[in-house]
């Protein structure tokens, strides 16, 4: 029983450390064109993923192509369409200009993937609090945001911003975009 895990990345660092912290998991430098799986997935994920890659409905299809029959698909992005997003504006941590290159809302995400050959099953939002603490951090004047980011300050302050992320989650923000999908039979 359990999962067989594979996972691809551009980077040869973060592959490295990929194989470090899960040595049971096959984890090799490749993109989804040059990857080359010996079977089809039951599953794959794209945990802020999709947002970065410079073709998204081409790198669903091929997705699609790599998973199984019934295989689910899951993706999670940035929602441009939450509360920080429109707060924060350009200093959003979610917009993240040039490593994003695509902004996804609820109705675009949800047209992308039926396009792409699949079926909504779940739209859900997910919590982050990071993208609260991040924003509030990028706010801040100068270049003393981003020195901010990834320092034990940062780390308090994302600490102290678990809580009132998490009230604006259950009121209804959605700062993240989490969506499981099936493989639908064209």
């Amino acid at each position: 029983g359990g999962w067989q895990c594979t996972g691809i990345d551009i980077s040869p660092t973060a592959v490295s450390a990929a194989r470090r912290a899960v040595p049971a998991a096959t984890v090799e430098v490749a993109t989804l064109t040059t990857f080359k799986p010996d079977a089809p997935f039951a599953l794959i994920s794209l945990q802020h993923v999709l947002e970065h890659l410079p073709e998204p409905h081409e790198s669903l299809m091929r997705c699609r192509a790599l998973l199984q029959a019934d295989g689910l698909l899951v993706v999670g992005v940035p929602n441009i369409e939450s509360v920080e997003a429109r707060l924060f504006g350009r200093r959003w941590i979610g917009l993240d200009i040039p490593r994003h290159l695509t902004h996804f809302t609820p109705s675009t995400l949800t047209r992308l993937v039926e396009k792409s050959g699949f079926e909504v099953l779940r739209l859900r939002p997910a919590m982050f609090a990071s993208s609260l603490s991040e924003s509030l951090a990028l706010s801040l004047p100068g270049e003393a945001g981003r020195q901010l980011l990834g320092s034990t300050i940062g780390r308090l302050l994302y600490f102290a911003s678990v809580f009132p992320a998490s009230v604006s989650y259950l009121l209804g923000n959605a700062p993240v975009l989490e969506m499981l999908c099936r493989r639908r039979e064209r």
